[in-house]
């Protein structure tokens, strides 16, 4: 039997977290095998008592590792305050110590880091000459100089065993490795996702059942597009339209100064800063108010993807979408924006469709056409179920993991 060790950064449940829980569930599935341990941060508890309520081993680290910020869903420029900060960690290698305590205590055979991230770990564990992984989450940043990047891959090539991409299209911008490089896509569990009837499914989460309902999974973060989503709202000219906001649990309102506790947040305020203030005000601006539904975290969405019609993810900044997929196991057509890292798995007008980066307007037409065209949305959806089944079904990462791990 091999024992893992899994080291994550991030306590919070999200895109990373749910395949972070698909990996280890995984391995449990194989317990004649493989015994594994999630390394996690304590605070905020939601992602650890997840994992431990589904029966996956924890160690509930007291502090957060360090990381190195460089990828598209947190693109911070090598000068910011934030990129300062962590760099001047990352010197000091915080965080080592207690994860090196953690590796003494449960002494595994392998250790797999949950984000390229945590790349510069890479060097202080082969030390310990222990087998070492990294599941590479993420894209890559553009950065102004390209150090970071650089860096990031230096350290894979170098100090890394095997590195596991969720796409193609990363693992060939990361170019070559001395180690093992493979590719195992992010999954989904079908049997969560609901194909009955719609209305009773909205009936039983309290949504209108006569709405034309509209899925937006993003968060509130302008590299996600939240600000599109509402745009595009007010521009359909059917009013039965209705914005479904998963992961924002906050007051139907405007956010004043008072609101803000910190001064951080008031300076962010007054120089406009704000995003959700923004958010918010944009809400106003267009009153859309009694046609938007806030619904705070939800850790399995699979029944409000059931119960909308359709699925956007309308990123400012390359992702490979969850929600893509998420929304295939529903059976439901899903519009992105159109980058070259998502076309590996999405093709417009098959099993999705596209709009250019920052264009509302393109975004309100495809959901006006989707609307409109029956025949069309069954396609989409139908098309993207199979699309999913075939590349996203957890079923399969029992044996895609195994067939990596055999050998290490």
């Amino acid at each position: 039997m091999k024992k893992i060790l899994v080291v994550s950064n991030y306590g919070r449940i999200g895109g990373a977290g749910v395949s972070l829980y698909h990996i280890a569930k995984a391995f449990v599935a194989m317990a004649d095998q493989y015994d594994v341990v999630v390394y996690i941060p304590a605070d905020p508890p939601c992602m650890a008592d997840w994992l431990e309520k589904n029966g996956i081993k924890v160690y509930r680290a007291s502090s957060t590792p360090t990381i190195l910020s460089h990828y598209s869903g947190c693109d911070q420029p090598i000068l910011s305050m934030s990129s300062i900060n962590n760099l001047m960690k990352l010197r000091t290698k915080r965080g080592w110590e207690e994860i090196k305590i953690a590796i003494e205590r449960i002494e595994p055979d392998i250790i797999a880091v949950n984000s390229m991230t945590l790349c510069w770990l890479g060097p202080l564990i082969k030390k310990m000459k222990k087998k070492l992984v990294c599941f590479h989450r993420e894209t890559y940043a553009k950065g102004m100089l390209g150090v970071r990047t650089c860096y990031i891959k230096n350290r894979l090539a170098n100090d890394f065993d095997l590195v596991i991409f969720i796409s193609q299209y990363d693992l060939e911008k990361t170019g070559p490795l001395r180690g093992k490089a493979a590719v195992i896509t992010d999954k989904v569990e079908f049997d969560e996702y609901p194909i009955g009837n719609k209305e009773d499914l909205r009936k039983g989460l309290g949504l209108r059942a006569d709405a034309h309902i509209i899925c937006y999974l993003g968060g509130i973060s302008r590299l996600k597009g939240a600000h599109l989503a509402v745009k595009a709202l007010a521009k359909l000219k059917d009013r039965n339209s209705r914005l479904l906001f998963l992961q924002f649990g906050i007051e139907k309102r405007l956010r004043y100064f008072r609101d803000c506790s910190t001064i951080r947040q008031k300076l962010k305020f007054i120089l406009g800063f704000d995003y959700e203030a923004n958010l918010l005000r944009l809400i106003d601006e267009y009153n859309l108010w009694d046609r938007i539904d806030f619904v705070p975290t939800v850790f399995e969405p699979a029944r409000y993807i059931g119960a909308s019609d359709v699925v956007v993810f309308p990123s400012t900044s390359p992702h490979q979408a969850r929600p893509v997929f998420e929304a295939g196991a529903a059976r439901r057509p899903v519009i992105i924006t159109e980058f070259p890292n998502t076309m590996e798995y999405t093709v417009n007008m098959f099993n999705c469709l596209t709009f250019r980066d920052g264009d509302a307007d393109g975004l309100a037409k495809m959901l006006e056409l989707l609307k409109s065209d029956k025949t069309l949305y069954a396609s989409l959806a139908e098309n993207n179920f199979l699309n999913a089944k075939t590349t996203h079904d957890f079923r399969n990462l029992p044996k895609e993991l195994h067939a990596l791990f055999q050998h290490l």
